[in-house]
């Protein structure tokens, strides 16, 4: 009789525990939370378990079930899965640990607290017990292991088998990252006809004004590179076509002020690389930043990796590996000779800076516009120059001017890496016929020796005075409609100057203190715009490939193209002043979210 009572309890038991509530009887927010997660899934059926509500349905054709809290919120989805859909890596390590052992259960769980991972089972062949619970993360390493029954012998818990089994794991981790690596370095890209459908749609959903650049995939994750709003974006969509998370490139100022206070604390040495913003589906979001320390020339900046959550508490650190002879040592005094700048910076009323050169560079090698800005100031020419650091920042040209003869003056300047002055003495001068200190100095037309491509910077045209009358180029030969046309697109357009061959009519103009050039078609049509951009708003994944690729470079010129295809692209011009570079010069093509092009559009 008792152990008929303890049956009946235990049924009793498990219908309060598990209810078969109708949807009547689901309260509002937790019907409306799955339909904000899955809102084209229908429910086949609710169950009331403990103080969460779980719905029986299909996601995409994939039978799961998902929870959701009393008070509304998602808590994790459970697909069903079979062993033939398992990674590759995740049968492999059953196989290779468990010998004599097959999985019984398998399941892919998105959780909101744990992320993405697999959970299998494994018992022993012909036997129906369960052996041990295994989980895997979503790319198939290996996480942990529940174990209900001893394995077998050959994973015992001594050091001896443990040393075994960690030195095995790290040889698999090893030729994982190899592969992984050779992965990423192939080209994995997917034509937009190719990708499933549900993806596309997914993609359109979340970001309705995402223009696509590119589709990739790596560990059956699908990857779309796009621009919204001209930010370079990513977003990964899983095996169910869902999104995962979006990695957002983002400048210092918009890193919150945790992590910038923690970082200014931390390595107030250090200069910030790279910083990104990671949103993911399961709420985890976090702040991922790049450090660069100092390097001795030649040799690659030690990298510093820092994770922090969305409330800027750090979470990972990787610090680069340091060994003996990177180990920072106390920089070698310099010795006085020509190596030192002779001069000093000097102004009214202000203290003498005294700075060091590094190396001496031959007056020709300097940059056209330096050349262009010295030539204001007749009779004096470049008697020194040097190109090194400066207080007000790296890699700066320091040339001395003076005129020809004994015990003439000498006088300090210093240029940009782009040639524009800074600061420094100025002659005095005639400035009815010179060009003010302070002005910009027009670029020349230059040509770049490491292609055959010449330089795409436009060279403008050059005129005495502000009221000076200004070259309208070939305007009457330009159609009345093409003429409308531009003055409609480019009101505040400045100086504009046209040139004509055949059916194209090209106009060079200035807005926004930027040069612009524009070709249109006969029938009034602009097909292309270049229009310059400053080199420090180049996008951060343009500056770190050109900082992986050509260590030293520097952006001499950049343009923005905007075609009437939507190929719509950027034009960069790089080069280096070190001795010996191969090339000295070349251009560079890069699609709207910042990856390199192998064959760009003519």
């Amino acid at each position: 009789m008792r152990f008929r009572l303890l049956i009946l309890f235990t049924l009793f038991g498990w219908a309060a525990m598990a209810q078969k509530p109708t949807t009547d009887t689901i309260p509002v927010s937790v019907q409306e939370a799955f339909s904000k997660e899955y809102p084209d899934s229908k429910i086949k059926f609710w169950e009331h378990i403990g103080s969460n509500y779980i719905a029986t349905t299909k996601i995409d054709g994939q039978a799961a079930k998902t929870t959701i809290s009393a008070q509304g919120e998602w808590v994790e989805t459970t697909f069903e899965t079979s062993e033939n859909e398992l990674p590759g890596r995740i049968t492999n390590y059953i196989n290779n640990n468990f010998s004599g052992y097959e999985p019984k259960l398998t399941q892919y769980t998105e959780s909101k607290n744990n992320g993405a991972f697999y959970y299998v089972t494994i018992n022993k062949k012909g036997t129906g017990e369960t052996a041990a619970e295994l989980f895997f993360d979503a790319s198939g390493s290996f996480l942990k292991k529940n174990e209900f029954h001893p394995i077998n012998a050959t994973l015992s818990s001594s050091a001896q088998q443990e040393a075994v089994r960690k030195e095995k794991e790290d040889r698999e981790k090893k030729e994982y990252d190899e592969r992984r690596a050779k992965l990423l370095a192939m080209d994995r890209t997917i034509s937009e006809s190719a990708m499933p459908g549900k993806v596309k749609d997914n993609f359109r959903k979340k970001f309705p004004k995402g223009v696509i650049a590119k589709w990739d995939s790596l560990d059956n994750t699908y990857t779309a590179h796009f621009t919204q709003d001209e930010m370079p974006i990513k977003a990964d969509f899983g095996l169910n076509a869902d999104w995962q998370a979006t990695y957002e490139d983002v400048s210092t100022g918009e890193i919150s002020r945790p992590v910038d206070q923690y970082i200014e604390t931390n390595y107030p040495a250090l200069k910030v690389k790279f910083a990104e913003r990671v949103t993911r589906r399961d709420k985890n979001n976090y702040f991922y930043v790049e450090l660069n320390g100092k390097a001795k020339k030649g040799e690659t900046p030690p990298v510093t990796k820092l994770t922090f959550d969305k409330s800027g508490n750090l979470t990972k650190t990787e610090e680069p590996k340091v060994t003996e002879e990177v180990a920072e040592e106390e920089p070698a005094k310099k010795e006085e000779g020509p190596d030192r700048f002779e001069q000093k910076v000097s102004k009214e009323d202000a203290v003498p800076a005294e700075v060091d050169a590094d190396a001496p560079i031959d007056p020709s090698e300097l940059p056209s516009p330096i050349t262009s800005f010295v030539s204001n100031y007749k009779g004096y020419k470049v008697s020194k120059a040097y190109f090194g650091d400066h207080e007000e920042g790296a890699n700066t040209y320091k040339v001395e001017i003076k005129k020809e003869g004994v015990g003439q003056k000498g006088y300090p300047l210093y240029f940009d890496d782009q040639g524009k002055y800074i600061s420094g003495e100025l002659p005095k001068m005639d400035k009815k016929n010179t060009a003010k200190a302070d002005e910009p100095v027009e670029r020349e037309e230059k040509v770049s020796v490491g292609t055959s491509t010449p330089s795409r910077a436009p060279a403008p045209k050059k005129a005495k005075g502000k009221n000076a009358y200004q070259d309208p180029g070939a305007i009457d030969e330009v159609p009345d409609n093409v003429k409308k046309n531009f003055t409609r697109k480019f009101p505040k357009a400045v100086d504009p100057f046209w040139s004509v061959d055949e059916q194209t009519f090209t106009v060079e103009f200035s807005m926004n203190e930027m040069k612009n050039t524009v070709l249109f078609s006969a029938d009034g049509q602009a097909q292309v715009t270049r229009t310059e951009m400053d080199p420090g708003m180049l996008m951060n994944p343009i500056n770190r490939y050109i900082d992986d690729k050509f260590k030293g470079y520097k952006v001499r010129y950049a343009e923005k193209v905007t075609r009437k295809d939507r190929k719509n692209h950027f034009y960069v011009e790089i080069y280096s002043k070190k001795r010996g570079a191969s090339p000295p010069e070349t251009q560079l093509y890069f699609d709207t979210s910042g990856r390199l092009m192998q064959n760009p559009p003519e």
